[in-house]
């Protein structure tokens, strides 16, 4: 890659040059790149639905730098070098993983359940619904985040006489609102 420094010819240029260059201006610096080349060929099923996802993905970063409260936050968790559009577009790809539960739920009030919760940028939520083996729902709320910056324990807070049974459904939530489920039986 060639770089050119105070090049008083190029300095600020940005558009299209004839059908062969397009100049533009990324980080400070003015970048030369060939024309994109459009296909005749129609995209196939798969295409247009990448396609869909990035057009959503791009909303939903144009609605992050509209929300000053969003806006921060994903300038707190942006890389090095990122500007907040791309983290927010970037987040909008990749939904939480749930793992490695811990603890044993026995229906005790104070029994603290653990789950490692990870996301590309940061995990907003983690919440656990527990239900007896009819499907009623015996507790639910959200968990918190330990110190590991990657464990949520929940305490339960409800005597459950018979446990065994019971479903433990995890669900964590990422800054773009992606949701990931684990269903656990007892």
């Amino acid at each position: 890659m060639a770089i050119s420094q105070n090049n008083v010819i190029t300095h600020g240029l940005t558009g299209k040059i004839g059908d062969l260059l397009v100049f533009k201006r990324q980080f400070g610096k003015t970048v030369v790149t060939k024309i994109p080349a459009k296909t005749t060929i129609a995209p196939t099923s798969n295409q247009t639905e990448v396609k869909d996802r990035f057009t959503l993905a791009s909303k939903f970063a144009k609605q992050v730098l509209q929300n000053p409260v969003l806006s921060l936050q994903y300038a707190t968790m942006a890389k090095k070098g990122q500007r907040v559009y791309n983290a927010a577009f970037a987040d909008y790809f990749v939904a939480p993983s749930l793992s490695d539960p811990r603890g044993v739920y026995d229906g005790g009030v104070g029994t603290q359940l653990v789950i490692k919760a990870i996301d590309n940028y940061e995990v907003k939520e983690v919440q656990l619904a527990i239900y007896d083996s009819t499907g009623d729902l015996v507790e639910e709320g959200n968990a918190t985040l330990l110190i590991s910056g990657v464990d949520w324990q929940f305490t339960c807070a409800t005597a459950f006489a018979n446990p065994t049974g019971c479903k433990l459904l995890w669900s964590a939530t990422d800054w773009a609102g992606n949701t990931t489920e684990l269903e656990i039986t007892v």
